[in-house]
């Protein structure tokens, strides 16, 4: 592969990001039941040149945060700007993607690792787009893996970067990407989630006997860390 190339009409980025419109509004695709504004945010994600029309600073702001690794080209630029730049990176592609390992950039409004306490050892991973969201057990975390020689060598690494003496690798990383908002209210509500210093001293034999709220979804315990594992994953419609 040579160049994976987004094509933005820039004008239509906020509100097409935020409707809650499913993708069969636009071809019937058969039992595809992603949102119109999932699939244009992964296609940001993934691109290496994202070619778009006139950006305001609302929507230039946008596709900076969606698309922060991708080369950034006006679309009255001449063709050979952005075609054969040779610009894919494999390599960096499958770290983007690998279960477990931090999002340097927003795929969606929210996107990210959870390590929850009623399942210690699993990666759980959260992605919101527009009126649909995905929430799943993945993989398991380095530090719940007897050795992990067959991890992907992506996620070693960036397992060792960030290793903990008592926690391992295991962390919360979420990305938030918002035009609007109250920041103040948003970390307020996340810096309510996380166990108290009291409970995360009881430790994993206490927080295992506890109700588990995720004990409907899919992959109940991750067991092995598989490259790039992206399984058992449900996705629902939220309501408007």
């Amino acid at each position: 592969m040579d160049t994976a190339t987004a094509a933005v009409e820039a004008r239509h980025l906020e509100s097409t990001l935020v409707s809650h419109a499913p993708l069969t509004d636009l071809q019937d695709i058969g039992d595809d039941r992603r949102s119109i504004a999932e699939v244009l945010a992964r296609h940001l994600e993934h691109a290496d040149v994202v070619v778009h029309s006139p950006a305001d600073a609302r929507a230039a702001a946008l596709l900076a945060a969606l698309s922060p690794a991708a080369h950034h080209i006006r679309s009255t630029s001449p063709t050979t700007t952005w075609l054969g730049t040779g610009a894919h990176d494999h390599d960096r592609l499958v770290a983007q993607l690998q279960a477990g390992v931090p999002r340097g950039a927003a795929a969606t409004d929210v996107a990210g690792s959870l390590w929850v306490a009623t399942r210690p050892g699993t990666v759980f991973e959260l992605e919101i787009t527009g009126g649909s969201y995905e929430l799943g057990a993945v993989d398991a975390w380095l530090a719940a893996v007897p050795g992990w020689d067959h991890a992907d060598p992506h996620r070693r690494r960036q397992a060792e970067r960030r290793w903990h003496p008592y926690y391992g690798d295991r962390a919360q990383d979420l990305v938030v990407t918002c035009a609007d908002g109250d920041p103040a209210s948003l970390l307020e509500l996340l810096d309510s989630c996380p166990l108290t210093d009291a409970e995360l001293a009881e430790g994993e034999d206490t927080w295992t006997g506890w109700v588990d709220p995720f004990s409907e979804r899919p992959g109940r315990v991750a067991v092995t860390a598989r490259p790039a594992a992206h399984v058992g994953r449900r996705r629902r419609r939220l309501r408007p």
